[in-house]
């Protein structure tokens, strides 16, 4: 089937569009009021040049069925209060302004569509009509936003062309909202624009599966479990990136120059020695308690760039707070970390992790520097443990300061300073038989009272 007009595509109330596993395309100079197009396992090209595609039925029912389906919109595809609705395997979209509203009635995956469909002529013959497009994008400066909802899985893949399975150039916000689970196997751009992924399964960043937006975009990542690949990386400009995780989270890369947020039931690192987070402050919450679990390995510690920590961490026994800081680092009260989760209509809501302070592990803790200062901060610094504690601040002019109290209280605490110890408040091993373990290179100070 293959329409084609100078200017409108208006389906009425009651019509559709119907194919024996045919191919479709509906073309429009401007806009397309799209009803219903039903093809079987053919494909599907809805295009409205300088216009939008709007759903006209104005309700929850599906506009499109197919295998594959392409919409190319010179304004918008869809819009905030009225999704187009598919019902198709593969999909494909290019928009303008009015940005990009899809909801998928099962599982979905992003990627290139091609496909011919046969347009006669005044002669009655064939001629051969091709659509192709691949990825789902907002135009250049078009400002406009994805909101993509699916009732099972979403997979991105990268087309022949790019590198980018999504892109919102300028401000437009992304929101991914998923049934099942999301895997990125392609880059993800949002431009500078709020990012917001939301999976009720695993959310899997693959090595290719970078996810990006710039100036004061927020990162707003949350799943059943997220599962980062080595190579994977997280990255905004000033914004705050919060990844939350109900079973566990194995992190690639993240780096902001606003703060970051982490929360899971376990948290492990999935590219060795690199760098896990760089970022101006970081709060860690684990809620897993069973052996093992908590922040890092005693083998394999995450490593950061940060100026503020603090963590609570729920981990036993074996498990607990393994950190490696790459210069100085203080610990104390962090300001509360805020992030804008995009809507499905674009609009905004503020969600807020207070404000956390402190460092507590219910196994073991280290902390230690590859080349710096380690300082507690009197206020809502203090550092304990229930297994072994080590304090560590390494490199010839790398002090530890002690503002607020240290103390485990069933194994053994050691503090080791490259050059001088400050120790300004009470350092306690609490368990039977437990020692205090004080190494400087320069001065050990004990201040008055301590």
């Amino acid at each position: 089937v293959d329409l084609l007009a100078g200017g409108d595509v208006t389906m009425a109330a009651g019509t559709g569009i119907t194919s024996t596993d045919g191919n479709t395309r509906v073309e429009a100079g401007d806009s397309v009021a799209l009803r219903s197009i039903s093809a079987g396992s053919g494909h599907v090209a809805v295009l409205a040049t300088m216009g939008s595609i709007v759903d006209a039925d104005d309700n929850d029912s599906v506009n499109v069925t197919a295998a594959d389906l392409i919409l190319q919109a010179g304004a918008g595809v869809g819009s905030g209060s009225n999704a187009i609705e598919t019902e198709v395997s593969t999909l494909a979209v290019g928009a303008g302004t009015g940005g990009v509203f899809v909801t998928e009635r099962d599982a979905l995956v992003v990627d290139a569509v091609d496909f011919d469909v046969s347009r006669v002529n005044a002669e009655a013959n064939i001629i051969t009509q091709n659509s192709a497009l691949e990825d789902v994008r907002t135009t250049t400066d078009s400002e406009g936003a994805i909101v993509l909802v699916t009732g099972g899985d979403l997979t991105l893949n990268a087309g022949s062309d790019s590198s980018e399975a999504l892109v919102a150039d300028g401000s437009g916000n992304v929101r991914l909202d998923v049934t099942g689970a999301l895997t990125l196997n392609a880059e993800l751009d949002a431009g500078s624009g709020h990012l917001s992924l939301l999976a009720m399964g695993t959310l899997t960043q693959a090595a290719s599966g970078d996810v990006t937006t710039s100036g004061t975009g927020t990162l707003d990542v949350q799943a059943n479990a997220i599962a980062m690949a080595g190579e994977a990386v997280t990255s905004a400009g000033s914004g705050n990136v919060r990844y939350v995780a109900t079973d566990t989270l194995a992190l690639g890369a993240l780096s902001t120059g606003g703060n970051v947020s982490l929360s899971a039931a376990s948290i492990t690192d999935s590219n060795d020695m690199a760098m896990n987070v760089s970022a101006n402050q970081l709060r860690i919450v684990t809620t897993g308690t069973d052996d093992g679990q908590g922040v890092g390995t005693s083998n394999d510690a995450l490593e950061i760039d940060v100026d503020r920590l603090a963590a609570s961490v729920s981990g036993t026994a074996t498990g607990g707070l393994f950190l490696t800081e790459a210069d100085s680092i203080s610990v104390g009260t962090l300001s509360a970390i805020t992030i804008n989760r995009v809507g499905a209509d674009d609009t905004d809501l503020a969600l807020t992790d207070d404000a956390l302070g402190d460092l507590a592990s219910a196994g073991h803790l280290v902390l230690s520097t590859a080349a710096g200062r380690i300082e507690t901060l009197a206020t809502n610094g203090e550092i304990t443990a229930a297994g072994n504690l080590l304090l560590k601040a390494a490199g010839a002019d790398s002090d530890l300061v002690l503002n607020a109290a240290v103390s485990s209280t069933g194994g053994h605490v050691s503090l080791d300073a490259g050059r001088d110890l400050l120790q300004n408040a009470g350092i306690t091993a609490g368990g039977a038989g437990k020692s205090v373990d004080l190494l400087a290179g320069g001065d050990v100070t004990m201040a008055a009272g301590t």
